[in-house]
Order: C-alpha cells, then sequence, then structure tokens
C-alpha cells in the first residue's frame, strides 16, 4: 500500500509540473497570437504610409517631404523586421514549451500506466486469495460430507 501511496504523490507531482508546462505553452501561444497581430498592425501602417507616399508624390512634394517620407517608410521596414526576429524567437520557445508539456505528458501517462498495471495485479491476486479461499472452504464441507 505504501507504494501505491508513492505512486499516487508522484503521479500528482507529474500532473502538476504537467499542468505548469501547459500553462507557459497556454501563455507562449497567447503571445505568440500578439506578436502575429502587431506584425500585422505594422504591415498595414507601412502599406497605408506607402500608399499615402504614392499620392502625395502625384501631387507634387519637396525632397525634403520626400526624404522624410523614405526616413519613415524605412524606419517601419525595421520595425518590421525586428518584430519578425521576435516573432521567430517566439517562435522557437513555443516549440521548447509544447516539447516539455509534451514531455511531462508522456511521463504522467507512464505513471498512470504502472498504476494501473499495479491495481490489475492487486486485483488478480486477490482474485487469487478469494478463489483459493472458496476452494479451501469446498474441500472442508466437502470432507465434512464424507466425514457424516
Amino acid at each position: 500500500m505504501a507504494q501505491a501511496t508513492a505512486l499516487d504523490s508522484l503521479i500528482e507531482f507529474a500532473r502538476g509540473q504537467r499542468d505548469d508546462a501547459l500553462s507557459r505553452l497556454a501563455a507562449s501561444l497567447s503571445a505568440a497570437r500578439a506578436l502575429k497581430d502587431q506584425l500585422a498592425l505594422l504591415t498595414a501602417y507601412r502599406s497605408e504610409y506607402a500608399a499615402r507616399l504614392a499620392a502625395t508624390l502625384r501631387s507634387g512634394l519637396t525632397v525634403e517631404q520626400l526624404r522624410g517620407f523614405r526616413l519613415f517608410i524605412d524606419k517601419l521596414d525595421l520595425a518590421i523586421a525586428h518584430q519578425q526576429q521576435v516573432m521567430h524567437s517566439q517562435s522557437e520557445q513555443q516549440q521548447l514549451h509544447r516539447a516539455d508539456w509534451a514531455q511531462r505528458e508522456s511521463r504522467l501517462q507512464g505513471y498512470a500506466t504502472l498504476r494501473g498495471r499495479r491495481q490489475a495485479v492487486a486485483a488478480a491476486r486477490s482474485r487469487r486469495e478469494e478463489q483459493r479461499g472458496g476452494d479451501e472452504q469446498g474441500r472442508r464441507a466437502a470432507a465434512r460430507t464424507t466425514e457424516d
């Protein structure tokens, strides 16, 4: 029985670790969605600003205004490139969190399987003992009947 209690404690500990890993994975997925949304906003803003530049070019602008537009678009391009790098890094972190969760889930399933096997062995042992007890009672009853 002490083994079952120790195994149950181990399963509870593994379940907690698995749940923590799942929380980290969920946070990572949420962060990835937020980063993706930010990238979409940056990309959309860059497209709008480039369209504004094209419209302004048709109506005419000074060299200084053109330089200002180009500098701002370059800054947006840098921000987009940085956001893509952050997303790539986040994707790698997400893969690590997913692998960690999968490993902890597998470990928990292994412990649960072990507990199931132990329970099956204990149940089979109990059935054999009950069968032996029943057989012994039957022999005793038969022996009493033959003695009478």
